[in-house]
């Protein structure tokens, strides 16, 4: 039995490092959209690490690394891009802001939404996000905003949602504001699309398009972790709610 057990995860960790191989070989081809797929590889590998430094967890070990991988792709592939014909609305999701200033993510985000604003010729954005509770200063999306009308998108054609402080309230505020029949595009990072779009579906939103951002490679391990995360947390409190 053991003996099967760890011929299984030898095999299992022969193909992730082929699978680094193949990533990485499509990375230097220059397919940087590829190197995302090193955290679903890397994570399970660290995982699997943990829980193999004892015998008997070498079983526990290989079903939680599947799990992961499971997921995580799960989240990488609801990540991809996914543009419907015209959109009437770009949604730019809000990332926080550090002592009032814009994080590079978010940056990336806002400078994406102004690029397919310019080429579909969208004349609506919404960009979203509150202030921090128990903090006094601008909201998140004043400061995006500003941002926006500095690089040239009008400012009538901007619509600020400033109550937010998650993901759902973003969608469930944003409701309030435009029609949930209005065509859609979510504008985020690709570790962060498949939840905002499940979360809009489920808000009500019928016709949601996909535009991820560009992501930082280095940081994209932390984030896709962090996500999964999320989603577990995502669908407890769905339970939970159904219950009551």
């Amino acid at each position: 039995m053991i003996c099967g057990i760890i011929s299984s995860l030898v095999i299992l960790q022969g193909i992730c490092i082929i699978l680094y191989t193949v990533v990485i070989l499509c990375y230097l081809k220059g397919s940087s959209d590829a190197i995302l797929i090193l955290p679903l590889i890397g994570s399970a590998s660290v995982i699997f690490g943990c829980y193999s430094i004892r015998c008997h967890a070498l079983l526990y070990g290989l079903v939680l690394e599947a799990f992961i991988l499971l997921v995580m792709f799960l989240i990488y592939i609801g990540g991809r891009s996914d543009i419907e014909e015209n959109i009437n609305a770009i949604i730019i999701l809000g990332n926080g802001l550090n002592a009032g200033n814009m994080s590079p993510l978010l940056i990336n985000r806002l400078n994406k939404a102004r690029d397919v604003c310019f080429d579909l010729k969208v004349d609506k954005v919404i960009v979203t996000g509150g202030t921090p509770k128990g903090q006094d200063m601008c909201a998140e999306a004043c400061v995006m905003k500003r941002y926006l009308v500095n690089y040239g998108i009008n400012e009538t054609s901007i619509i600020t949602e400033t109550e937010s402080n998650s993901t759902k309230e973003n969608f469930e505020n944003i409701s309030r504001l435009i029609s949930k029949e209005t065509r859609v595009a979510i504008v985020t990072d690709r570790f962060h699309m498949a939840r905002a779009s499940k979360i809009a579906s489920d808000i009500g939103f019928k016709k949601v398009s996909k535009i991820p951002a560009k992501q930082d490679a280095i940081l994209a391990p932390y984030y896709y972790l962090r996500e999964m995360g999320c989603w577990i947390m995502y669908y407890v409190r769905r339970i939970r709610n159904e219950k009551i």
